[in-house]
């Protein structure tokens, strides 16, 4: 009945129509599917996250000053979080390897963390690369991982 329509135009063809006419099967994945454009706009993780943003790179006293905001949504608190990061510089090359250690972490609250890299010059790094955890207390190391979202407020590339 719907093979010569566009599947976006079908599935809300089907929404209109009654279940008894477009069928359940079908009603239902157009339920679904509407519920998964939902949940893919609203930008939010699903599930319980690790929130990690790059807010801002300022240079400072001959430094430069790197400030992230990070958000526990782990169901539980996290009594030390580090992450090993890699900044590379414009060229590709790597600048430097370090840990940024983001010390207690509470359940459902959010933080603001700097870090002064001296003689760094700030616009001579190009991406961030989250390399690894090296201190997850409170959960596996690997959930401080693979519950790890990144956001980015700067024009540098960061992420895992």
């Amino acid at each position: 009945m719907f093979r010569f329509l566009r599947p976006a135009t079908a599935v809300l063809l089907a929404l209109a129509l009654t279940p008894a006419v477009a069928g359940n099967a079908l009603a239902a994945e157009a339920s679904s599917s509407t519920q998964t454009v939902a949940s893919a706009t609203t930008g939010e993780p699903e599930g319980p996250a690790l929130t990690l943003e790059l807010n801002e790179l300022r240079r400072d006293d001959g430094a430069c000053r790197i400030t992230f905001v990070a958000h526990n949504g782990l169901p539980s608190n996290l009594s030390a979080l580090a992450y090993e990061m890699v900044l590379f510089g414009t060229d590709g090359g790597i600048e430097r390897m370090t840990k940024f250690d983001f010390g207690p972490m509470p359940q459902g609250r959010t933080i603001v963390r700097r870090f002064n890299m001296p003689e760094l010059d700030c616009a001579a790094v190009s991406r961030i690369l989250i390399n690894g955890v090296t201190r997850c207390q409170g959960a596996e190391p690997r959930t401080c991982e693979q519950a790890l979202t990144t956001a980015n407020r700067t024009g540098i590339v960061f992420g895992l």
